[in-house]
């Protein structure tokens, strides 16, 4: 029925929206004052500034093998530009690996991924 189908999609969004403030939060948390995040209008990405020191695109290979994923800006801006911007897709389930992740991300930010 569409009333159960309303209220599984409402239930589906509450949990995604607490993933999603639990991500920002652990950003909060474990990335430096240098960085700032913009969190989304709609969706479940954030976006984040870096340093200038920091190249998304350089760092994405050597997070993805340690299984982070991040979209460096560049990958959105025909002229290249944004190099330390990167997405980060905050709707997956948190457990202890993915809080992982975020500190792998802010070593990397730091320079001692």
């Amino acid at each position: 029925s569409n009333h159960s189908q309303d209220r599984n999609l409402r239930r589906i969004r509450e949990q995604l929206a607490s993933r999603m403030e639990r991500g920002l939060q652990q950003i909060a948390n474990e990335l430096s004052s240098e960085c700032s995040v913009s969190r989304p209008t709609g969706g479940y990405m954030c976006w984040v500034r870096a340093p200038q020191r920091f190249v998304a695109s350089t760092a994405a290979p050597t997070l993805h093998k340690h299984e982070v994923g991040i979209l460096p800006g560049p990958f959105f801006s025909a002229a290249r530009s944004y190099e330390n911007f990167f997405a980060l897709n905050l709707s997956f389930p948190w457990a202890a690996d993915s809080e992982a992740k975020i500190s792998r991300i802010a070593a990397a930010i730091a320079g001692n991924a």
